[in-house]
Protein backbone atom coordinates (compact mmCIF):
# COMPACT_ATOMS: atom_id res chain seq x y z
CA UNK A 1 0.00 0.00 0.00
CA UNK A 2 1.22 3.50 -0.79
CA UNK A 3 0.89 5.99 2.07
CA UNK A 4 -2.82 6.83 1.69
CA UNK A 5 -4.46 10.23 1.65
CA UNK A 6 -7.02 10.25 4.45
CA UNK A 7 -9.79 12.74 5.21
CA UNK A 8 -8.43 15.03 7.97
CA UNK A 9 -10.91 13.80 10.57
CA UNK A 10 -9.99 10.17 9.86
CA UNK A 11 -6.27 10.89 9.90
CA UNK A 12 -6.59 12.48 13.35
CA UNK A 13 -8.61 9.56 14.71
CA UNK A 14 -6.33 6.96 13.14
CA UNK A 15 -3.05 8.47 14.33
CA UNK A 16 -4.44 9.05 17.84
CA UNK A 17 -5.54 5.41 18.01
CA UNK A 18 -2.11 4.27 16.79
CA UNK A 19 0.12 6.45 18.96
CA UNK A 20 -1.84 5.91 22.18
CA UNK A 21 -1.65 2.12 21.89
CA UNK A 22 1.47 1.20 19.94
CA UNK A 23 5.23 1.55 20.05
CA UNK A 24 5.58 1.95 16.29
CA UNK A 25 9.41 1.85 16.12
CA UNK A 26 9.36 -1.28 18.29
CA UNK A 27 6.75 -2.87 16.04
CA UNK A 28 8.78 -2.18 12.91
CA UNK A 29 11.91 -3.68 14.49
CA UNK A 30 10.11 -6.99 15.06
CA UNK A 31 10.30 -9.85 12.59
CA UNK A 32 7.92 -9.72 9.60
CA UNK A 33 5.90 -12.64 10.99
CA UNK A 34 5.55 -10.98 14.40
CA UNK A 35 4.55 -7.69 12.77
CA UNK A 36 1.73 -9.35 10.86
CA UNK A 37 0.50 -11.28 13.89
CA UNK A 38 0.32 -8.12 15.99
CA UNK A 39 -1.29 -5.90 13.36
CA UNK A 40 -3.75 -8.63 12.35
CA UNK A 41 -5.62 -8.10 15.64
CA UNK A 42 -6.03 -4.34 15.13
CA UNK A 43 -9.00 -2.32 13.98
CA UNK A 44 -8.98 -0.94 10.45
CA UNK A 45 -8.74 2.58 11.91
CA UNK A 46 -5.48 1.79 13.70
CA UNK A 47 -4.11 0.07 10.61
CA UNK A 48 -4.82 3.23 8.62
CA UNK A 49 -2.86 5.17 11.23
CA UNK A 50 0.07 2.83 10.68
CA UNK A 51 -0.22 3.36 6.94
CA UNK A 52 0.01 7.12 7.43
CA UNK A 53 3.00 6.90 9.78
CA UNK A 54 5.67 5.83 7.29
CA UNK A 55 6.31 3.88 4.09
CA UNK A 56 7.21 0.69 5.96
CA UNK A 57 4.00 1.00 7.96
CA UNK A 58 1.99 1.50 4.79
CA UNK A 59 3.49 -1.63 3.22
CA UNK A 60 2.68 -3.68 6.32
CA UNK A 61 -0.84 -2.22 6.54
CA UNK A 62 -1.57 -3.02 2.91
CA UNK A 63 -0.42 -6.62 3.31
CA UNK A 64 -2.54 -7.14 6.43
CA UNK A 65 -5.75 -5.62 5.02
CA UNK A 66 -5.27 -7.56 1.78
CA UNK A 67 -5.01 -10.73 3.85
CA UNK A 68 -8.21 -9.80 5.69
CA UNK A 69 -10.02 -9.59 2.37
CA UNK A 70 -8.48 -12.87 1.21
CA UNK A 71 -9.76 -14.62 4.34
CA UNK A 72 -13.20 -13.08 3.85
CA UNK A 73 -13.40 -14.30 0.25
CA UNK A 74 -12.18 -17.78 1.20
CA UNK A 75 -15.50 -18.27 2.97
CA UNK A 76 -17.03 -18.24 -0.51
CA UNK A 77 -14.37 -19.96 -2.63
CA UNK A 78 -10.83 -19.66 -4.00
CA UNK A 79 -9.94 -16.07 -3.04
CA UNK A 80 -7.52 -15.33 -5.87
CA UNK A 81 -9.92 -16.65 -8.50
CA UNK A 82 -12.69 -14.47 -7.06
CA UNK A 83 -10.36 -11.48 -7.08
CA UNK A 84 -9.38 -12.14 -10.69
CA UNK A 85 -13.05 -12.31 -11.68
CA UNK A 86 -13.69 -9.04 -9.82
CA UNK A 87 -10.77 -7.39 -11.62
CA UNK A 88 -11.89 -8.59 -15.03
CA UNK A 89 -15.51 -7.51 -14.57
CA UNK A 90 -14.97 -4.50 -12.30
CA UNK A 91 -17.33 -6.10 -9.76
CA UNK A 92 -17.41 -4.81 -6.18
CA UNK A 93 -18.53 -6.46 -2.96
CA UNK A 94 -20.93 -4.53 -0.74
CA UNK A 95 -23.65 -5.16 1.82
CA UNK A 96 -23.20 -6.98 5.12
CA UNK A 97 -20.19 -8.98 3.90
CA UNK A 98 -18.33 -5.77 3.18
CA UNK A 99 -19.29 -4.29 6.56
CA UNK A 100 -17.90 -7.43 8.23
CA UNK A 101 -14.65 -7.07 6.29
CA UNK A 102 -14.20 -3.39 7.22
CA UNK A 103 -15.47 -3.56 10.81
CA UNK A 104 -12.97 -5.89 12.48
CA UNK A 105 -15.10 -6.21 15.61
CA UNK A 106 -18.38 -7.08 13.89
CA UNK A 107 -19.76 -10.36 15.21
CA UNK A 108 -23.15 -10.54 13.50
CA UNK A 109 -23.91 -13.59 11.32
CA UNK A 110 -22.76 -13.19 7.73
CA UNK A 111 -25.47 -12.77 5.12
CA UNK A 112 -25.59 -13.10 1.35
CA UNK A 113 -22.67 -12.18 -0.89
CA UNK A 114 -23.82 -8.98 -2.64
CA UNK A 115 -21.75 -8.21 -5.73
CA UNK A 116 -22.39 -5.18 -7.94
CA UNK A 117 -21.25 -4.79 -11.52
CA UNK A 118 -22.19 -3.01 -14.72
CA UNK A 119 -24.81 -4.32 -17.10
CA UNK A 120 -22.09 -5.02 -19.66
CA UNK A 121 -19.95 -7.07 -17.25
CA UNK A 122 -22.77 -8.86 -15.45
CA UNK A 123 -22.87 -11.92 -17.73
CA UNK A 124 -19.13 -12.48 -17.33
CA UNK A 125 -19.23 -12.34 -13.54
CA UNK A 126 -22.37 -14.49 -13.37
CA UNK A 127 -20.62 -17.06 -15.55
CA UNK A 128 -17.79 -17.17 -13.04
CA UNK A 129 -20.25 -17.66 -10.17
CA UNK A 130 -21.68 -20.66 -12.04
CA UNK A 131 -18.47 -22.28 -13.25
CA UNK A 132 -16.01 -21.12 -10.59
CA UNK A 133 -18.17 -21.23 -7.47
CA UNK A 134 -20.67 -23.94 -8.37
CA UNK A 135 -23.59 -21.55 -8.31
CA UNK A 136 -27.06 -22.59 -9.44
CA UNK A 137 -29.31 -19.71 -10.47
CA UNK A 138 -32.45 -19.43 -8.39
CA UNK A 139 -34.12 -16.40 -9.88
CA UNK A 140 -33.43 -13.69 -12.40
CA UNK A 141 -34.91 -10.21 -12.23
CA UNK A 142 -34.65 -7.33 -14.67
CA UNK A 143 -32.02 -8.66 -17.06
CA UNK A 144 -33.85 -7.09 -19.99
CA UNK A 145 -35.29 -3.62 -19.55
CA UNK A 146 -34.82 -3.74 -15.81
CA UNK A 147 -37.22 -4.35 -12.96
CA UNK A 148 -38.89 -1.03 -12.22
CA UNK A 149 -38.82 -1.37 -8.44
CA UNK A 150 -35.11 -2.16 -8.43
CA UNK A 151 -34.40 0.75 -10.76
CA UNK A 152 -36.41 3.09 -8.56
CA UNK A 153 -34.81 2.04 -5.29
CA UNK A 154 -31.18 1.42 -6.21
CA UNK A 155 -30.72 2.39 -9.84
CA UNK A 156 -30.32 -1.27 -10.80
CA UNK A 157 -31.02 -2.89 -14.14
CA UNK A 158 -30.74 -6.51 -13.04
CA UNK A 159 -30.54 -8.86 -10.07
CA UNK A 160 -29.51 -12.51 -10.32
CA UNK A 161 -29.44 -14.89 -7.35
CA UNK A 162 -27.27 -18.01 -7.15
CA UNK A 163 -27.15 -20.79 -4.56
CA UNK A 164 -23.60 -22.05 -4.03
CA UNK A 165 -22.45 -24.87 -1.74
CA UNK A 166 -21.46 -22.32 0.92
CA UNK A 167 -24.01 -19.52 0.59
CA UNK A 168 -26.10 -17.25 -1.59
CA UNK A 169 -24.50 -14.96 -4.16
CA UNK A 170 -26.50 -12.00 -5.47
CA UNK A 171 -25.18 -10.23 -8.57
CA UNK A 172 -26.72 -6.81 -9.20
CA UNK A 173 -26.01 -4.70 -12.26
CA UNK A 174 -26.40 -1.04 -13.07
CA UNK A 175 -25.63 1.35 -15.90
CA UNK A 176 -22.32 3.19 -15.99
CA UNK A 177 -20.81 2.16 -12.67
CA UNK A 178 -21.07 -0.84 -10.35
CA UNK A 179 -21.22 1.57 -7.42
CA UNK A 180 -24.43 3.36 -8.48
CA UNK A 181 -26.51 1.40 -5.97
CA UNK A 182 -24.14 2.19 -3.09
CA UNK A 183 -25.14 5.84 -3.23
CA UNK A 184 -28.79 4.84 -2.62
CA UNK A 185 -28.57 2.32 0.20
CA UNK A 186 -30.89 2.66 3.19
CA UNK A 187 -28.29 4.02 5.62
CA UNK A 188 -24.68 5.10 5.86
CA UNK A 189 -23.25 1.99 7.55
CA UNK A 190 -23.60 0.04 4.29
CA UNK A 191 -22.44 2.80 1.93
CA UNK A 192 -19.15 1.02 1.35
CA UNK A 193 -17.70 -1.42 -1.12
CA UNK A 194 -14.56 -3.45 -1.70
CA UNK A 195 -12.85 -3.98 -5.02
CA UNK A 196 -10.32 -6.74 -5.68
CA UNK A 197 -7.52 -4.43 -4.52
CA UNK A 198 -9.06 -1.66 -2.43
CA UNK A 199 -12.08 -0.32 -0.64
CA UNK A 200 -14.22 2.80 -0.41
CA UNK A 201 -16.20 4.11 2.60
CA UNK A 202 -18.57 6.97 1.85
CA UNK A 203 -19.08 8.09 5.48
CA UNK A 204 -15.89 7.00 7.28
CA UNK A 205 -16.18 9.10 10.46
CA UNK A 206 -19.60 7.78 11.39
CA UNK A 207 -18.58 4.28 10.24
CA UNK A 208 -15.65 4.15 12.65
CA UNK A 209 -17.81 5.61 15.42
CA UNK A 210 -20.31 2.80 14.68
CA UNK A 211 -23.02 5.38 14.03
CA UNK A 212 -25.58 4.62 11.33
CA UNK A 213 -27.46 7.56 9.81
CA UNK A 214 -30.75 6.86 8.09
CA UNK A 215 -30.81 7.75 4.41
CA UNK A 216 -34.17 6.43 3.25
CA UNK A 217 -37.37 5.94 5.20
CA UNK A 218 -39.68 3.61 3.25
CA UNK A 219 -40.76 0.29 4.79
CA UNK A 220 -38.09 -1.86 3.14
CA UNK A 221 -35.40 0.60 4.22
CA UNK A 222 -36.68 0.61 7.80
CA UNK A 223 -36.28 -3.16 7.93
CA UNK A 224 -32.65 -2.94 6.85
CA UNK A 225 -31.93 -0.10 9.28
CA UNK A 226 -33.42 -2.08 12.19
CA UNK A 227 -31.23 -5.03 11.29
CA UNK A 228 -28.10 -2.97 11.82
CA UNK A 229 -29.49 -1.44 15.01
CA UNK A 230 -29.94 -4.98 16.31
CA UNK A 231 -26.30 -5.62 15.37
CA UNK A 232 -25.13 -2.92 17.77
CA UNK A 233 -24.75 0.14 15.55
CA UNK A 234 -26.10 3.43 16.92
CA UNK A 235 -28.95 4.46 14.63
CA UNK A 236 -29.81 8.14 14.17
CA UNK A 237 -32.45 9.69 11.89
CA UNK A 238 -30.30 12.79 11.41
CA UNK A 239 -26.74 13.91 12.20
CA UNK A 240 -28.07 16.88 14.18
CA UNK A 241 -27.89 14.89 17.42
CA UNK A 242 -24.15 14.38 16.87
CA UNK A 243 -23.68 18.13 17.27
CA UNK A 244 -25.97 19.29 20.09
CA UNK A 245 -26.53 23.02 20.27
CA UNK A 246 -25.26 23.66 16.77
CA UNK A 247 -27.72 25.80 14.77
CA UNK A 248 -28.88 23.95 11.69
CA UNK A 249 -28.90 24.83 8.84
CA UNK A 250 -27.25 28.17 9.71
CA UNK A 251 -23.90 26.40 10.14
CA UNK A 252 -22.74 23.52 7.98
CA UNK A 253 -22.11 20.26 9.81
CA UNK A 254 -18.65 18.65 9.62
CA UNK A 255 -17.66 15.51 7.68
CA UNK A 256 -19.94 16.26 4.73
CA UNK A 257 -23.07 15.52 6.78
CA UNK A 258 -24.83 18.58 5.50
CA UNK A 259 -27.25 19.65 2.80
CA UNK A 260 -24.73 22.26 1.69
CA UNK A 261 -22.59 19.50 0.23
CA UNK A 262 -23.31 17.50 -2.88
CA UNK A 263 -21.40 14.39 -1.88
CA UNK A 264 -19.86 11.95 -4.33
CA UNK A 265 -17.88 8.75 -4.06
CA UNK A 266 -14.28 9.88 -4.13
CA UNK A 267 -14.75 13.36 -2.69
CA UNK A 268 -12.68 14.76 0.19
CA UNK A 269 -14.99 13.31 2.84
CA UNK A 270 -14.75 9.80 1.40
CA UNK A 271 -12.16 7.19 2.39
CA UNK A 272 -10.75 5.37 -0.64
CA UNK A 273 -7.71 3.13 -0.25
CA UNK A 274 -5.69 1.12 -2.75
CA UNK A 275 -4.10 -1.91 -1.12
CA UNK A 276 -1.23 -2.14 -3.56
CA UNK A 277 0.62 0.29 -5.79
CA UNK A 278 -0.51 0.21 -9.40
CA UNK A 279 -3.92 -1.25 -8.61
CA UNK A 280 -7.03 0.20 -10.18
CA UNK A 281 -8.50 3.04 -8.19
CA UNK A 282 -11.25 1.87 -5.83
CA UNK A 283 -13.32 4.93 -6.76
CA UNK A 284 -15.85 4.40 -9.55
CA UNK A 285 -16.94 7.69 -11.08
CA UNK A 286 -18.53 7.07 -14.46
CA UNK A 287 -21.46 9.42 -14.67
CA UNK A 288 -25.14 9.11 -13.96
CA UNK A 289 -27.24 6.36 -15.50
CA UNK A 290 -29.54 7.51 -18.29
CA UNK A 291 -32.20 8.61 -17.67
CA UNK A 292 -31.43 10.41 -14.44
CA UNK A 293 -33.10 8.70 -11.48
CA UNK A 294 -36.11 10.42 -10.00
CA UNK A 295 -34.31 10.64 -6.65
CA UNK A 296 -31.93 13.14 -8.24
CA UNK A 297 -34.51 15.03 -10.24
CA UNK A 298 -36.57 15.34 -7.07
CA UNK A 299 -34.20 15.75 -4.12
CA UNK A 300 -34.84 13.74 -0.94
CA UNK A 301 -36.88 15.02 1.98
CA UNK A 302 -35.76 18.48 3.20
CA UNK A 303 -34.21 17.08 6.36
CA UNK A 304 -31.91 14.73 4.41
CA UNK A 305 -28.43 15.46 5.72
CA UNK A 306 -26.55 15.09 2.45
CA UNK A 307 -26.97 13.93 -1.10
CA UNK A 308 -24.57 11.26 -2.23
CA UNK A 309 -24.15 10.67 -5.94
CA UNK A 310 -21.77 8.87 -8.22
CA UNK A 311 -20.65 11.22 -10.96
CA UNK A 312 -18.03 13.70 -12.09
CA UNK A 313 -20.35 15.90 -14.08
CA UNK A 314 -22.51 17.24 -11.27
CA UNK A 315 -23.84 19.90 -13.61
CA UNK A 316 -26.23 17.20 -14.88
CA UNK A 317 -28.18 17.62 -11.65
CA UNK A 318 -30.52 20.59 -12.19
CA UNK A 319 -30.56 21.66 -8.53
CA UNK A 320 -26.83 21.26 -7.83
CA UNK A 321 -26.27 25.02 -7.79
CA UNK A 322 -27.69 24.99 -4.26
CA UNK A 323 -24.71 22.97 -3.11
CA UNK A 324 -20.98 23.42 -2.82
CA UNK A 325 -19.26 20.69 -4.81
CA UNK A 326 -15.97 19.94 -3.11
CA UNK A 327 -14.21 18.11 -5.96
CA UNK A 328 -12.37 14.84 -6.22
CA UNK A 329 -8.90 13.84 -5.00
CA UNK A 330 -6.30 12.56 -7.40
CA UNK A 331 -6.79 8.82 -7.04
Amino acid sequence: MEIPLLPPAIESLALHDLYTTTDVPGLLRASPDEQRVRVDSWSLLRVLGLARDCAAGAELAGAVVSEWFTRALEELGPAERIRDAMRESGAVLSGSRCVRFLDRFATFPAGDWDFFTTVEASASFCSFVTTGLGGIEREEVGTGDGDEQLVQALGLRGRRVFDTPVGTVVVMSSVGSPAVAVTRFHSTIVMNYATADGFCIAHPVTFFKRVNLEYRSEAAAREGIKKYADRGYITLPSPDTLFPGRPVPQLCLPWGLCTRHLRALGDKFCLAVKLQAGARSPVYIMGFPRPLPSSLLNPPRPQAFTILVNARDVAQVPWCTRFVFTGFPDL
